[in-house]
C-alpha cells in the first residue's frame, strides 16, 4: 500500500491505480485464505482438529471504493465494522452453518472460556455465544456498539446497531447524525436521521446507546449525550487526513429529496 500513498500525495490516483489496489487487496485475501488452509490441514494431519477451536476474524474491514472511499476512516459503515468471523470446531460446529446473530468482539473471550470449561473473571465483559455454536437459538444480543475517538484528528463518535437499524452519533466535531434502515437500505446510502418519521426509532436507539455508555463508563458519555440534544441539520465538512499532510479528503452532505447524498472533494493541505 505504500506506493499508493505516494500516488495520493502527488494527486495521481486514478482508475488504473484503483484497479491495481483492488487486485493487490484480493491477492492478500487469497494468500491469507491459503495460509489458513495450511493451518487447518496441519491440524488434521496431526490429529488435533477434534481438540482445537479455530477462530478466524479481523479487527476491521476495508472500504475499497464503497461510499467513495478507500482504506478505512472514522465512520461506521458495515464494510468496516461487519468483520469476518469463522469458527471451526468439528465436535460442536456443523460445517457450512451460518448465524445471523449479533455478536461483538468482546464476546470472543467469554466464549473461549466457556468452551474450555473455565470460569470467566469478574472484570471480563462480554457474553458467551457458545450456545449458537452448539446449534442453539440464533439469538445473542439485541444490539452491538462501537466507538471511535482520536485526539490526533479531534474526532469522536459512537454507534449502536440492531438487526434492522444503525444509528451513529457524531459528536466531535458536532456533525449530522446517521440512521440507516439496513433491511431496506443495506448499502447505507440514505441517511434517515433527519426524517421526522424515524424520530421514535432514533429515541429508542439513543436509549440503548446511552445505557451502554453508563454500563461501560464511556469516558465521553456526557459530551455525547449533550450533543444528542442538538442534532445538526447538515455537515459543513469532515476532514480525514491521511498519512501525508498535503492530502486531505473533504466530505460534505447536502439535503436531497431522498435523504442525504454524500459528495467527495479534495482540499490542498
Amino acid at each position: 500500500f505504500e506506493p499508493m500513498w505516494d500516488l495520493l500525495d502527488r494527486g495521481r490516483f486514478g482508475e488504473r491505480e484503483f484497479k491495481e489496489l483492488m487486485a493487490h487487496y484480493y491477492g492478500y485475501v487469497s494468500y491469507i485464505d491459503k495460509c489458513l488452509g495450511q493451518v487447518l490441514d496441519a491440524l488434521d494431519k496431526l490429529g488435533l482438529s477434534e481438540d482445537t477451536v479455530v477462530i478466524f476474524t479481523s479487527d476491521h474491514g476495508e472500504l475499497m471504493g464503497s461510499h467513495g472511499c478507500i482504506f478505512k476512516g472514522f465512520m461506521f459503515y458495515d464494510e468496516l465494522f461487519n468483520v469476518p468471523f469463522i469458527v471451526r470446531y468439528p465436535p460442536l460446529v456443523r460445517p457450512g452453518s451460518v448465524s445471523r446473530a449479533l455478536i461483538s468482539t468482546i464476546d470472543v473471550l467469554p466464549t473461549i472460556l466457556d468452551l474450555a470449561g473455565l470460569p470467566r473473571p469478574p472484570r471480563v465483559r462480554g457474553r458467551s455465544f457458545a450456545h449458537i455454536l452448539k446449534g442453539g437459538p440464533d439469538r445473542h444480543r439485541r444490539a452491538v456498539f462501537a466507538s471511535v475517538c482520536t485526539d490526533r484528528f479531534h474526532v469522536a463518535a459512537c454507534m449502536v446497531r440492531t438487526r434492522r437499524f444503525k444509528y451513529c452519533l457524531n459528536f466531535r466535531p458536532r456533525q449530522v447524525d446517521e440512521l440507516y434502515d439496513l433491511q431496506n437500505d443495506p448499502g447505507e446510502l440514505r441517511n434517515l436521521a433527519l426524517d421526522p418519521n424515524y424520530r421514535g426509532v432514533i429515541r429508542d436507539l439513543q436509549g440503548l446507546l446511552f445505557r451502554w455508555m453508563r454500563e461501560t463508563h464511556y469516558p465521553w458519555a456526557e459530551e455525547a449525550m449533550e450533543a444528542a440534544k442538538n442534532p445538526r441539520p447538515y455537515i459543513r465538512a469532515i476532514n480525514f487526513e491521511f498519512k501525508r499532510p498535503s492530502e486531505v479528503l473533504v466530505w460534505s452532505a447536502h439535503r436531497g429529496i431522498s435523504g442525504l447524498r454524500w459528495e467527495r472533494g479534495r482540499m490542498a493541505g
